[in-house]
């Protein structure tokens, strides 16, 4: 169809990220599917029978600069209550799992050739294409659910998490993973990294890894989808990009 829009809830979704993360990276963000997904059942395909016809469902939102496994989690969460942005046709895929109604809203392997772990994908249900009400856990601090939950994210300011490419951290993680990640930079970058190995994830940390993921845009090394992101980190948040490179020096 040559003309389309994006259902509501996922616009109100991309709205409340960027509040939320507001230096948060967007080169994964996208709605409208491209030729391949024009070819293929797809939610990022307009839907010819929507009112009116042409209603995007499926939305994409990059996992670098924000805690996707906080939104991830929170979102399968709001489709287990019943949430009919999310309930009754829409599913949320992140970091090799995939939850919906056919999973009873639990998480479950993916087996999709994309394990979808430099994005969030969110498809929303098909009753709410117009429903504008907020996302309630992206309108307070970041913070972990109100009841403790096993989830495949971080729990805000505490230390690092993860291991390897998916390691992941940001600005006011503290903890031994943050020392050790100080170390390695100290150890294996002493042209510019002096960092006092105190565990704590500041602005001298963000700063280093800044420098870090500016050179590592242009080694030979660097996958070319991962390079803009990498020139564009700012060193705040650790993410899939920047992990990667780390993980292809053994910093991590």
């Amino acid at each position: 169809m040559s003309s389309w829009y994006a259902a509501t809830p996922l616009i109100t979704l991309r709205e409340a990220l960027n509040r939320h993360w507001p230096k948060r990276d967007h080169a994964s963000d996208g709605f409208i599917g491209d030729a391949r997904h024009a070819a293929i059942k797809s939610d990022h395909n307009p839907d010819p029978t929507s009112n009116p016809p042409g209603c995007v469902r499926g939305g994409d939102y990059d996992a670098d600069g924000i805690d996707a496994g906080f939104v991830a989690e929170h979102l399968r969460q709001l489709g287990h209550a019943g949430d009919y942005r999310l309930a009754h046709g829409g599913y949320v895929i992140f970091n090799g799992r995939i939850a919906g109604d056919w999973t009873g809203w639990q998480w479950v392997p993916y087996t999709g050739s994309d394990d979808h772990s430099g994005h969030i994908h969110v498809t929303t249900a098909a009753a709410a294409d117009r429903e504008a009400g907020p996302w309630a856990f992206l309108e307070v601090a970041p913070a972990p659910a109100q009841h403790p939950v096993e989830h495949p994210g971080r729990v805000p300011a505490h230390d690092g998490t993860g291991h390897d490419a998916s390691f992941r951290a940001e600005l006011g993680d503290q903890g031994p993973k943050i020392e050790a990640l100080q170390h390695e930079l100290n150890v294996r970058f002493p042209a510019y990294s002096h960092l006092e190995e105190d565990g704590v994830y500041g602005p001298e940390t963000s700063d280093v890894l800044d420098e870090f993921a500016h050179r590592a845009a242009h080694e030979n090394g660097t996958p070319a989808a991962d390079r803009q992101g990498l020139e564009d980190a700012d060193g705040d948040n650790i993410g899939p990009r920047l992990a990667r490179a780390l993980d292809r020096h053994s910093v991590i």
